[in-house]
C-alpha cells in the first residue's frame, strides 16, 4: 500500500488542488491524460526524495467552483444590465396620438390646400370660415400675394437692396432707376410679409430637432418633409409626425409583445433608432438664422405698422385661404414644438443616464422661443 497514492486519490475525490508526483506511471493514473507523465524517469533535482508540482488548473472544489460561477454570473448580469440601460430606447409611440395628428393632416390637406377643389366637386361640405380663394385651378391673381412674399423670403431681397442701394441724397441715381426697378422694390404689406416669414422661419428651425429624434423616419423622408414644409408648412410636417408616431408605436408594441428589449440599430428603417443626436453646429446655425428673421419681422411690425395694417391682414386671412393657412400654422407649430422637443429631451437624458421622469424645462413649451432655447442649449 502506497500512502502517498492514497492521499492523492482522496484529494482528487474531494476536489482539493491536486499535487502530482513527477515519477508516476501513466498506467496507474485514474485521470488519464490529465496527469503529467514521462516516457523516461527524470532524476529529482531537489533534496526531497519525492518531487511534486502543482497543476496550473482552476480550483476544482465544488464550493469554490460554485462561488466563482456565481461571481461570473453576477458580473455578466451587471454588464448586460448596464449595456441595456445605455442602449434602451424610450417608449414614446402612441396610436391615439398618431391618429390625432393624422386627422389634423387630413383636415389641412382637405380644407386649406384643396378647399376650392373639394367645394367644386361637392365631395364634402366646406365650413363657412374656409375661403374659396385661391380657386381651383388657382389663377395668377389668386397666387399674387404669396408670390410677392416668396420673393422676400427671409428678407434676403431687402438685405441685398440695402447693401446695393445708392445714397438717399443722390438724386441723379434715384432718377436713373427705371420704373420697372421701382416696382420691383415695392414692399408687400408689412404685417403680411412678417407673418409669412415668421411661419417660414419656424418650420426652418424644426430641422435640427427632427434630425436629433432617435425614432425619426429615414433621412430622405425627414428632408422631404422639411423642404416641403418650407413651401406648404404643416401640409408636410403634420403627416410626417403622424407617420413617425405610428411607426414608433408599432415598434414599441411588437417588441413588448415579444418580450424583447429595445436595442439601438444603426439602420435606415423606421422601426428602430437612428444614428442621430443633436448637431451643435447645425443647431446653432439654424437657430441664429431663424432668430434674426423673426426678430426683424417682429421689429418691422412694431415700427412700421398701424392698427389699419393689422385690420387689412385680418380681412385677408378671412378672404385668402393661403394666409388663413399661415395663421393655422402658427397655432399648430405651438403644439408640435413641445410634442417633438419632449421626445428628443427624454431621449437625451436617458442617454446621459439621468432619470427619465425628469420634467422638460418649461421654456421649451414657449412658442418659438422654446425651440430657439433648445437649439442653443447643450
Amino acid at each position: 500500500v502506497n500512502p502517498t497514492r492514497i492521499m492523492f486519490d482522496i484529494k482528487r475525490i474531494l476536489g482539493i488542488p491536486t499535487i502530482e508526483k513527477l515519477k508516476s506511471p501513466p498506467t496507474n493514473s485514474r485521470r488519464g491524460g490529465e496527469l503529467s507523465s514521462s516516457s523516461s524517469p527524470q532524476p529529482p533535482s531537489l533534496s526531497h526524495p519525492l518531487q511534486y508540482h502543482v497543476k496550473s488548473t482552476r480550483v476544482a472544489h465544488p464550493l469554490a467552483a460554485k462561488s466563482i460561477n456565481n461571481d461570473e454570473s453576477t458580473d455578466a448580469t451587471t454588464t448586460a444590465t448596464s449595456t441595456t440601460a445605455t442602449t434602451q430606447l424610450v417608449k414614446d409611440g402612441s396610436i391615439p396620438t398618431a391618429a390625432s395628428i393624422l386627422a389634423i393632416a387630413i383636415f389641412y390637406w382637405t380644407y386649406l390646400v384643396f378647399g376650392a377643389a373639394v367645394s367644386q366637386s361637392g365631395i364634402l361640405p366646406i365650413p363657412e370660415f374656409v375661403p374659396l380663394s385661391p380657386g381651383w385651378p388657382p389663377s395668377d391673381m389668386d397666387l399674387q400675394p404669396a408670390l410677392e412674399d416668396s420673393a422676400h423670403f427671409f428678407y434676403i431681397q431687402d438685405l441685398l437692396h440695402w447693401f446695393s442701394s445708392p445714397s438717399s441724397n443722390d438724386a441723379v441715381a434715384d432718377l436713373a432707376m427705371g420704373t420697372q426697378q421701382q416696382q420691383q422694390l415695392q414692399q408687400p404689406p408689412v404685417v403680411r410679409l412678417a407673418v409669412f416669414n415668421f411661419a417660414e422661419a419656424w418650420i426652418f428651425a424644426f430641422l435640427p430637432a427632427l434630425l436629433a429624434d432617435e425614432r425619426r423616419l429615414p433621412l430622405p423622408a425627414v428632408l422631404f418633409a422639411w423642404v416641403g414644409g418650407l413651401g406648404l408648412t404643416n401640409a408636410f410636417l403634420a403627416p410626417y409626425l403622424a407617420i413617425r408616431e405610428g411607426f414608433a408605436a408599432y415598434y414599441d408594441g411588437s417588441k413588448e409583445k415579444q418580450g424583447q428589449e429595445h436595442e439601438q440599430e444603426e439602420d435606415n428603417t423606421a422601426s428602430g433608432s437612428k444614428v442621430s443626436g443633436r448637431n451643435a453646429v447645425l443647431s446653432a446655425s439654424v437657430g441664429a438664422i431663424a432668430t434674426v428673421v423673426v426678430f426683424y419681422a417682429c421689429g418691422s411690425c412694431l415700427v412700421d405698422t398701424s392698427l389699419g395694417d393689422w385690420s387689412d391682414f385680418a380681412r385677408l386671412a378671412t378672404a385668402d385661404r393661403t394666409y388663413l393657412a399661415f395663421c393655422v400654422d402658427l397655432v399648430l407649430f405651438s403644439t408640435f414644438q413641445p410634442f417633438l422637443l419632449r421626445k428628443v429631451y427624454t431621449q437625451e437624458i436617458v442617454k446621459s443616464g439621468e432619470n427619465e421622469s425628469d420634467p422638460m424645462p418649461q421654456i421649451y413649451n414657449v412658442p418659438f422661443v422654446g425651440l430657439v432655447a433648445w437649439l442653443f442649449g447643450k
